[in-house]
């Protein structure tokens, strides 16, 4: 694998690093969650801060968990030339970022708000050009 596609599989991991931090160590819903609502943080009910806090989690732990899995998969059998893994980097991004992007676009088309989707559809394109670089069906290169 050319050094390229690892750099796009370390920028999409480094920037899930951030996204997963933000929404685990959030108080509150992102500002475009609130315009969805219609209400702010504070106007929500309590029970419902709950649910929807655990929510935030879930989806910060799911960026959290491609970070590990891209950074575990660059650093070890991508390097190594492991065909498997250079499968399994645009796969893991993907897994991940069509429901994401699905959920996200949901919420652009019935609500009033505009949740940034254009940074999901961007990770999923980035994933996609990545592997289409690396190429690993070929046979002809570096002997993986």
């Amino acid at each position: 694998m050319s050094r390229l596609p690892m750099a796009i599989y370390a920028i999409i991991a480094l920037s899930s690093l951030v996204l997963g931090a933000i929404y685990i160590f959030s108080s509150t819903f992102m500002p475009y969650h609130g315009v969805a609502v219609g209400a702010e943080w504070s106007e929500v009910p309590s029970e419902y801060r709950v649910l929807i806090g655990a929510l935030l989690d879930v989806a910060g732990a799911g960026w959290l968990a491609m970070t590990v899995a891209l950074f575990a998969l660059i650093a070890f059998p991508i390097r190594r030339g492991e065909r498997w893994a250079r499968y399994a980097a645009p796969l893991i991004v993907l897994a991940f970022n069509i429901p994401t992007l699905w959920a996200t676009l949901n919420v652009y088309w019935y609500s009033p708000a505009t949740p940034p989707w254009y940074g999901v559809a961007g990770t999923c394109a980035a994933a996609l050009l990545a592997f289409a670089i690396d190429r690993p069906w070929r046979t002809d290169v570096t002997g993986s």
